[in-house]
Formats: C-alpha cells, structure tokens, sequence
C-alpha cells in the first residue's frame, strides 16, 4: 500500500503544479489525496481510485487558492 500512496502523492503534485497551483497548495492537496485513498474503499480499479485521489485534491486545492492567474482547469 505504500508505494501506492508514493505514487499518488507524486502524481497528484505533479498534476496541481502543472494546471497552476502553487507547490505548497498542491503538496496539502496531495496529502489529502492520500488520505482520501487510506479511507476509501475499494474500486473497480486502480486507475478509478487514482482518478477520485485527483478530484478530491482538485476541489481542496481551488477551495485554498481559488484564484490564481493562468489556471488551467
């Protein structure tokens, strides 16, 4: 479980930074999607829970820096 949790949390940085938000929104936002993925049960596959980590770091990152300039969205 592990390096599933490595892996989101460097994807899902990876992906906040790239649309625009700042490192450190999107670290907390990475972290959140770590936790999401420690709480959540199962889904039809890893990719679908990657894909909800995402969305759930997505909204916490727009709710602590709703505007910023150039977001990609």
């Amino acid at each position: 479980m592990k390096n599933y949790l490595e892996f989101i949390e460097k994807h899902v940085l990876a992906e906040l930074v790239k649309k625009g938000y700042t490192p450190s929104v999107a670290r907390s936002s990475a972290y959140r999607a770590t936790e999401h993925y420690k709480h959540a049960g199962s889904t039809s596959g890893k990719s679908k829970m990657f894909a909800d980590c995402l969305h759930v770091a997505e909204v916490w990152a727009k709710q602590q820096q709703p505007k910023i300039k150039g977001l990609r969205v």
